[in-house]
Parts: structure tokens; sequence; C-alpha cells
């Protein structure tokens, strides 16, 4: 939490100081103001793409902050990140005799985070950190069982909120902006994040740590580089 804490504080201490000195040098430059995104999408962490199970996340959030030019076309974004999650995580029950079926977790959380983006013209660059707080969780197990002319099914739900911690993540994220006006335009682009937990011992399931890989739409409202 501390290195992630100290990555962020100096990307936005960096950012910060290179607009103070281009404003220095020529205070005329630049086209600034606040910016507003709602985005949405989806990804898959790794562990899906070497199983026979899917796993995914989606997630919408609300993105407001502020972009600093320094004209030629390019400039800074310091964003904030307000969103919510849902994780789904799909098993197998494959270690009961005599008994086939299939497990899921889900887990809702909040996403709460900070994203630096660099923008060159119409595309942008981000870097976003921060913490995703679990609200609500839960573990769904169907099980199948009996001989070959019958089948039973059963499903059972058991809340699992207090066994998940919260995480934090680091994701770097790349989008084309197609602008309808010269302050709002439609953006899409594909994410690549890591999550780790911050209590590893406390690690619930396994695809809750390591990378994940996606894509997201929005609506971005802001002032053209």
């Amino acid at each position: 939490m501390k290195k992630l804490s100290l990555i962020l504080s100096l990307l936005v201490i960096l950012s910060y100081s290179s607009f103070a000195d281009e404003k220095l040098i020529n205070p005329s430059r630049g086209r600034n103001g606040f910016v507003f995104s709602f985005i949405g999408g989806g990804s898959m962490p790794h562990q899906s793409f070497t199983s026979d199970n899917f796993a995914g996340n989606a997630f919408s959030y609300l993105q407001p902050g502020f972009l600093m030019s320094f004209g030629n076309g390019f400039g800074i974004s310091a964003l904030f990140n307000i969103g919510y999650n849902i994780s789904v995580d799909p098993q197998i029950n494959d270690n009961i005799s005599n008994i086939d079926g299939e497990s899921s977790i889900n887990i809702h959380s909040a996403d709460l985070g900070i994203t630096v983006a660099f923008n060159i013209k119409d595309f942008m660059l981000g870097l976003s950190g921060g913490i995703k707080i679990p609200i609500d969780g839960s573990a769904y197990v169907t099980t199948l069982g009996g001989d070959n002319d019958s089948f039973d099914s059963s499903t059972t739900q058991s809340k699992i909120r207090d066994k998940i911690e919260m995480t934090q993540y680091l994701k770097l994220s790349a989008d084309y902006l197609f602008f309808v006006d010269t302050k709002t335009a439609i953006t899409l682009g594909l994410n690549i994040g890591y999550d780790f937990e911050m209590k590893e011992d406390r690690m619930f399931y396994a695809s809750k740590k390591g990378f994940s890989f996606g894509g997201q739409v929005g609506l971005r409202f802001g002032p053209r580089l």
C-alpha cells in the first residue's frame, strides 16, 4: 500500500510540476479545463485463458478531473475514479465422489482511485491506482447427484463478506476519443490491470490476485486538445 501511494504521489507531483513550468515559460499556451467521464467495461483474469472456467469482472465508474494542456496537442489529466465492480469466479466441484456440480463466487465492491493520463491529440494513455472496498460477497454451490436414471440438484448460498479483504490495484489503459463536437467524445479502449490483496494470508480465491485484460467504452465531456 505504501509503494502504491508513493507511485501515485510522484505521478501527481510530476504532472503538476511540468504544468507549472510550462505556464511560467508560456502562460498563454494551452486549453485547460475540467473533464468528466462515465466509463463502463469488463475484464478477464489471466487464469481464464488457461482454464476451462470463465471468470470475469464488470465495472462502471465516474471519472471527474482536470486537463492541463501544454500545446501542440499534448496534455496531462489528473482524474479521480469513483466506481462499482462485480466479480464472478466459477469453479468445478470434481473432488467429491459421485457428485458433479459447480460453484461460483460473486463479489461486489466499490472502487476508489486516481488516474494520471497523458493525452496526445485524440489518444489517451492512463495509469491508475487505487483500492477496491468489498460491499457484499456470496458463494453459490450447485451439486448434482444420483444414478443413471435420475439426478437431484441443489443450490446453496453462503455469505462471505467477512472473508474478503480490500484489494489494491494498478491499471494501464489506452483509449481513443471519437469527438462528437469540441467538448463531447465517445471513448473506446483497452486495459491491463493487476490486483493484489492487502493481506495475502486471508486471500479467499486465486483469481482475486494477478493480471487481467479487458476493454471499456465511455462518454467524456471536456475540452479537446
